[in-house]
């Protein structure tokens, strides 16, 4: 019996290491035919991310934060102050460089360009959440703002994965995926909407009256992003939609949207001027007729600012400077 026992039992381990083996070199061809499959896919779109990033060149001891003695230091946020953009040079140029990626997306059919403004837009939202005050309502804007950057870098990569995979139609591309995203989105609109709300909040002691009501009505631009959004999300798949429905570069949507914009902007123009004209306590037709041509050419800058995604700014920019 003996025998048997140690006979089964070489047999047994000898079986194992053979399955073993199998399943080892199985599992290996798996991963390669899969990493083979993911190639074939990626191959479909000619353009990668990475070619419009690569000519970035970061300082990696920015991203290296070290203690005493030169070791690495574990407190990350003590290093965040010093990168955050702050002055309004470099604020410009964030500004400028979005404006293009923003262009470059959507008239040079570039996804990445707009990928790559998300990522730029959370990141300065990062930074001034954690190098700012966190309290307070100044901290809870902060933090709205912070979330809805963080949702549109996400809702930004599922679009541009779905534009390269046009063709499939399932599963994380299938139409309750895509409801989700949507949701996801509109819940992003009033996250922004949130900090809009509590921005035009703080501090209200220290403003008069016009320019409170001025920035709650500057508000309506979220709001504007939000029934955007829940248009969008009732109209998934709908090629009748307003969205679908374009003359040139712009949809019908675009062009609602500009106008709603163009209509807020006035409004909220008409109280910052009255409260410029009316400082010195008095009111006088000239101050009427200044602050008509206020709200004039704050309605032609919201359509204009709208309808060309802020390119109008650079070149009026530009003219100043000339």
């Amino acid at each position: 019996h003996a025998s048997i026992v140690s006979c089964l039992c070489v047999f047994g381990i000898s079986h194992f290491g053979l399955y073993y083996l199998y399943s080892s070199t199985t599992y290996q061809r798996f991963i390669e035919d899969a990493l083979n499959e993911y190639v074939k896919l990626d191959e479909y779109k000619k353009t990668n991310l990475i070619d419009y990033i690569s000519s970035i060149r970061v300082d990696p001891n920015v991203a290296v934060i070290l203690g005493p003695g030169g070791n690495p230091f574990a407190n990350w946020k003590d290093r965040i102050s010093e990168i955050v953009f702050d002055t309004d040079e470099e604020k410009d140029l964030l500004s400028t460089v979005k404006t293009l990626l923003r262009g470059t997306d959507k008239w040079g059919d570039v996804d990445e360009a707009g990928v790559l403004e998300d990522v730029i837009s959370y990141f300065e939202s990062f930074t001034t959440f954690f190098s700012g005050d966190k309290k307070g309502l100044t901290g809870a804007s902060d933090w709205c703002n912070l979330a809805d950057s963080s949702i549109g870098v996400w809702t930004g990569l599922y679009d541009y994965f779905c534009d390269m995979y046009k063709g499939l139609k399932t599963g994380f591309f299938g139409d309750v995926a895509q409801k989700n995203v949507k949701v996801l989105g509109l819940s992003a609109g009033f996250l922004g909407l949130t900090a809009s709300i509590l921005s035009a909040s703080n501090g209200l002691d220290n403003k008069q009256w016009q320019s409170i009501v001025a920035d709650y009505v500057d508000c309506g631009k979220d709001m504007l992003s939000v029934i955007k959004s829940g248009y969008a999300l009732k109209h998934i798949g709908d090629v009748k939609s307003l969205s679908e429905i374009k003359a040139g570069p712009w949809s019908a949507l675009n062009i609602y949207s500009a106008i709603g914009e163009a209509g807020i902007q006035s409004i909220s123009q008409g109280f910052r001027s009255h409260e410029k004209y009316y400082a010195d306590g008095q009111w006088d037709m000239g101050d009427t007729g200044a602050t008509g041509i206020d709200i004039s050419m704050a309605g032609i800058y919201g359509i204009s600012h709208s309808l060309t995604l802020g390119f109008d700014d650079l070149i009026f920019g530009a003219i100043d400077n000339a």
